[in-house]
């Protein structure tokens, strides 16, 4: 261990003034940034094009408020009621424009 990796390694200051610009101005914009907008781009892609996918997340979002209430019931008949709502209002779309239901909302 020679004294300029020990500088860097042990040293707070010097790994403030290295290592949280390198972060910011070279990971930052050019390793993360483009995965997490790839991913985002990805999900959103696959949620808004899968009609039961979505009945998948009222499912999430009923059993959300069913834990929160304490009454896994009601949750489950909220999350039922949201996915029915969701897949009626597809069919109207559907019907309104002429196109398949199960197309992108």
């Amino acid at each position: 261990l020679d004294a300029k990796s020990a500088f860097f390694r042990f040293n707070s200051l010097a790994t403030f003034l290295y290592q949280l610009p390198r972060f910011v101005f070279y990971y930052l914009p050019f390793k993360i940034v483009p995965v997490v907008w790839r991913f985002s781009g990805l999900v959103l892609r696959t949620i808004n094009s899968e009609v039961r996918l979505l009945c998948g997340l009222y499912g999430m979002i009923g059993a959300g408020i069913g834990f929160s209430l304490d009454n896994a019931l009601l949750g489950g008949v909220i999350g039922g009621v949201l996915g029915v709502l969701h897949y009626q209002a597809s069919l109207i779309i559907a019907k309104l424009f002429k196109r398949n239901a199960t197309t992108n909302m």
